[in-house]
């Protein structure tokens, strides 16, 4: 399975460098979410079962409401997380079924900041 969503990152990745290669362009100094969107996109054609969504942080339980959408970051955690992923391939209607969860950095926007 992990094979698999490799394959797939790697076949949008290369998609996105060959069809907006501009836009990692060090010199361009584009912001993670304007890439975080296009690669959503390239992604999407690999998981066809999923919602892809860039940014993505809600969704609506059974009466409609908006709620925070909650991931399980631990495994060895019964608490879920509150999540703001630039990336997130899953089913919108609840947090069981979040199949890939992406952050993006951009190396020449994070060269100051500390790990």
């Amino acid at each position: 399975m992990q094979e698999t969503i490799n394959a797939h990152i790697d076949s949008a990745f290369e998609e996105l460098l060959n069809s907006r290669s501009l836009l990692l362009k060090r010199l361009n100094n584009n912001h993670e979410r304007t890439i975080a969107a296009h690669f959503s996109n390239c992604l999407a054609k690999h998981f066809p079962d999923y919602n892809v969504d860039s940014e993505y942080h809600r969704m609506a339980d059974e009466n409609g409401m908006l709620i925070p959408k909650r991931i399980n970051m631990d495994p060895n955690s019964e608490d879920k997380t509150l999540v703001y992923p630039d990336i997130i391939v899953h089913r919108e209607e609840n947090s069981e079924n979040n199949h890939l969860i992406m952050e993006i950095k951009m190396n020449w926007n994070n060269g100051r900041k500390r790990c």
